[in-house]
């Protein structure tokens, strides 16, 4: 039988001090759980039978109510060199002494933004009778971070299939163990954490051995061992729901959408779900236009925005790239409810004069097929729809200035991967107005009812040095569509080349590959 241990921690503050950032890796708990059943230097035996138990499961989900970063401060406290200095030969005052070894440091508190608890969940499969033991151990936890970081714990043990529910519905940021790649790391205990632990604990005690003679003792420091954890890609996936367009006479026919139509498409369905939203919850307006509309949205509100990606036809040679789907992502952090964004998107219709249905928005239920195109991984990446690069007008009438302003938009294209949160660096970027798909769009029917100019439009292909996960949206239109990216086939044996230069009498061609560092 599949069960699920869990363990919530509550702050008697809402604030969180630790190292690490937020939230309190799994590792973290593990040393508190120990520390909080320890009397003096003893562990019942029952408890350390039950973390090395725990130590062996797969990583723990972790669940954690959204936070900000609070105002920081320094404070200044004095390091390990005051015995030194006093014993100098012309040994400075106790003030002196204490003034010159003052050290800063530096405390940034997290503040929590919302009540529910944090959670660590691990599955499990058979009797749960060490799990009750892990169930105690949590209840005698005193803190979480910091010795100021004042904590309490529960702990249960329960159905599988009732916690994924719990933690589908939790109200917060739910970081799961990934194997394609994440955007956090957590230490996580493994099998010899806790005997790491112990020995670093009874190496503490002794860290001032006694050598020397007896007639010339001596004492010095030795470095207690460091404690054996294991680090864990962890990725927090959106919630995500999507919708087919259809027409209005036939539940099971498409009415697709043109692929050049793609941000006129994303800006009508946002804007009136966004004016549904109004109208039903007034006194959120702000939230609406920030983390839907975008208005008045700063830097630290990207991550929370409501994305919408209009997912074309591909897949096939002869698909028509128009599109068909739209998927909405909601980020975990949003603090727009996942159900009220349904609502919203679900009652989008278009009429004609008469109010007859020409075409609507339908959920397309659990069917991510034509999502899991755009997802990857892959090392190379070809826009569908172009990238919104901020690259200024400028004459192409000779070779010299169109190579520099493509050298400008790839440029741009670095920057748009910095700001749409890719760490991996690329090592080829090349960019152009004509599609990369047969039945693709050039770069400039994009811009006819949007914002931004012809000359802002570039399509881009983008190659990696290892694989990176989608679905990328890139560029300063990725929240109305554009810079939506499509993974091609791994390029390992293909060797391309760019000429650089016209060719000369006798002169050699400036040629170089974009072959991947360590490619064949």
């Amino acid at each position: 039988m599949s069960l699920a241990l869990v363990i919530s921690v509550r702050f008697y503050e809402n604030l969180y001090h630790g190292a690490g950032g937020w939230p309190p890796a799994p590792a973290r708990l593990f040393q508190a759980l120990l520390s909080g059943s320890a009397c003096g230097a003893t562990i019942p035996d029952r408890t350390l039978d039950a973390l090395e138990w725990l130590e062996r499961l797969r990583a723990p989900i972790v669940a954690a109510p959204c936070s900000v970063l609070g105002s920081g401060w320094t404070n200044y406290v004095p390091n390990n060199d005051l015995d030194a200095r006093l014993s100098k030969r012309k040994p400075p005052s106790m003030a002196e002494a204490v003034a010159a070894i003052r050290t800063p440091k530096k405390v940034r508190p997290v503040l929590l933004e919302s009540e529910p608890p944090l959670l660590y969940v691990w599955f499990f499969d058979g009797a749960g009778a060490q799990a009750g033991e892990v169930c105690q151990a949590a209840h005698d936890l005193l803190w979480l971070g910091w010795g100021i970081d004042q904590a309490w714990g529960e702990a249960h043990v329960t159905d599988s299939a009732d916690t994924e529910t719990r933690l589908f519905e939790y109200d917060g940021v739910v970081y799961c163990p990934s194997e394609g790649g994440g955007d956090r790391a957590f230490l996580c205990p493994q099998p010899g954490s806790l005997r790491s632990l112990t020995d670093r604990y009874s190496a503490t005690l002794n860290r001032f051995p006694i050598g020397g003679t007896n007639r010339k003792p001596t004492r010095a420091f030795v470095q207690p061992p460091r404690p054996h954890f294991g680090l864990v890609v962890y990725d927090a996936p959106p919630r995500r729901m999507v919708f087919a367009l259809r027409a209005g006479d036939a539940r099971s026919s498409f009415a697709p959408w043109p692929l050049a139509g793609a941000a006129r498409l994303v800006e009508r369905v946002r804007d009136a779900a966004a004016g549904r939203l109004r109208n039903r919850m007034a006194d959120r307006r702000g939230e609406i236009e920030r983390y839907l509309i975008g208005r008045g949205a700063t830097d630290r509100d990207k991550a929370r925005r409501v994305r919408i990606v209009p997912v074309p036809s591909v897949g096939h040679s002869h698909a028509d790239m128009a599109i068909r789907r739209l998927a909405v992502d909601v980020p975990q952090a949003c603090p727009m409810r996942f159900d009220d964004l349904h609502w919203a998107f679900a009652q989008e219709v278009w009429t004609d004069e008469d109010g007859a249905i020409l075409r609507e928005l339908q959920r397309a239920g659990d069917d991510d097929s034509m999502i899991r195109a755009f997802t990857g991984p892959a090392r190379l990446w070809r826009s569908v729809t172009p990238l919104a690069l901020p690259v200024g007008r400028g004459s192409s009438r000779t070779g010299t200035a169109r190579r520099n302003r493509e050298a400008a938009a790839a440029g741009a294209v670095r920057r748009a991967l910095r700001h749409a949160g890719v760490r991996a660096a690329p090592f080829a970027i090349r960019v152009r107005r004509e599609p990369f798909d047969a039945h693709g769009e050039r770069a400039e029917a994009f811009a006819d009812g949007t914002r931004f100019s012809e000359a802002a439009l570039w399509h881009a292909e983008i190659g990696f040095a290892a694989p990176v996960a989608g679905p990328l949206l890139l560029g300063d239109g990725r929240y109305l569509g554009l810079g939506l990216m499509r993974p091609e086939a791994d390029i390992d044996g293909v060797v391309a080349f760019e000429i650089e230069a016209g060719l000369a009498d006798g002169a050699p061609i400036p040629w170089r590959s974009p072959a991947p560092p360590g490619g064949r």
